[in-house]
Order: C-alpha cells, then structure tokens, then sequence
C-alpha cells in the first residue's frame, strides 16, 4: 500500500470543503464553509473491514439458501439439469438475464435486509460487531434509512466493476470507499 503524503488535504463530510492540511484539521471543531460540526473518528482499517465482510457473508450464506429454496418451491419452477464445478461457474455466466436475477434475487433480497436493518438500527453488523467496527453518519450518529439502503445498493454496484467500489477505500484520504462515499458514512472503530 502507497504512503499517505505528508500534507494530505481533509474536506468536509458534508459540503466537501477543503478544510487544511491533516494537522490544523485535526484541531477545527466546525467547517468554515457550512458550519457543520466536524468530528474526529478513528476510521476503520480495512482489514477490519474485510473481516466484518466474510462473518457477515458466512451469515447471509447460511441463511439465504434456505430463502432460496422456499422460494423456489413457493414458485413451483422446474429446476434444471444442476451442473457441478467449472461446469456450474461457466452455465451460470452463459443464463438469460432473466434466470441470473432469478437465481440472486433471494440472496441479494435478504443481503439488503441484513445489511439495511443492522446498519440503519445500531450502526453495525454481526460481522462488524464482532470486529469492533460500525458505521456512522457524517454526524456521527446511526445513519438514516435510506442512508442504509443507498450504501447497500451501492456497495453491490461497486462489486460490479471488478470490485472497484470497494478497493478505493485503499487509495482514499479517508480510507472510504464509494459506498461510504455515496452514503455519506464513514466506518469508524469503536470507542
């Protein structure tokens, strides 16, 4: 990972003022441009981050498959010949559209349930929780709803690229990535 330069600029969360170099920032309590309160977090590594990531990916996992076979039983669909190994990446990627939404549907329904429910009620995940991470508003409090629901919807839109979304949190002043960045959150360690 590249070094940080020395006179990094620091812009405000709110209305993306340059504020100063990282040093004086540090000391501010309020942004010149739109008087917000500025608060010092101790953002969260991404490592940790990762972490959070794969227990909470084991936990959707585990519990959307079962929501994905009462589905498909609710909907009666016939099943197709179920291919195993390389076969099964390779016949997934040559479906219909229609079969792929069909097939992610159930999982990507509950992720954003998972992930919006936790996130908008405590701030934090299992995964996250368990890490010593959780997400905060630019105010610092639980984000809003909707604030939630835009930071899942774009977390699995920056999977789409190559996962691009989520590798600028490595390059980032900030260390957030464009779901953070799209939210308007940050993932902070806990106190």
């Amino acid at each position: 990972m590249p070094a940080r330069p020395a006179q990094a600029d620091l812009h405000c969360p709110r209305c993306d003022a340059r504020l100063v170099e990282v040093g004086a920032a540090r000391t501010m309590t309020t942004c010149p441009a739109c008087h917000q309160d500025l608060l010092a977090v101790d953002v969260a590594p991404w490592p940790h981050r990762v972490a959070a990531a794969a227990i909470d990916l084991a936990c959707v996992g585990l519990t959307a498959g079962p929501l994905h076979l009462g589905v498909r039983a609710l909907l009666d669909r016939d099943d197709p010949p179920v291919a195993t190994g390389l076969d099964a990446v390779l016949s997934f990627g040559a479906q219909d559209l229609t079969t792929i939404l069909f097939e992610c549907l159930p999982l990507l329904i509950f992720a954003g349930l998972y992930y919006g429910l936790f996130v908008s009620l405590t701030g934090r995940t299992p995964g996250m929780s368990a890490v010593g991470i959780r997400v905060v508003a630019t105010d610092g409090r639980v984000p809003h709803p909707i604030a939630a629901a835009v930071r899942y919807v774009a977390s699995v839109m920056g999977l789409m690229p190559a996962t691009l979304g989520f590798w600028w949190l490595l390059v980032d002043v900030d260390r957030r990535a464009m779901h953070d960045h799209a939210s308007r959150t940050y993932v902070v360690r806990d106190s």
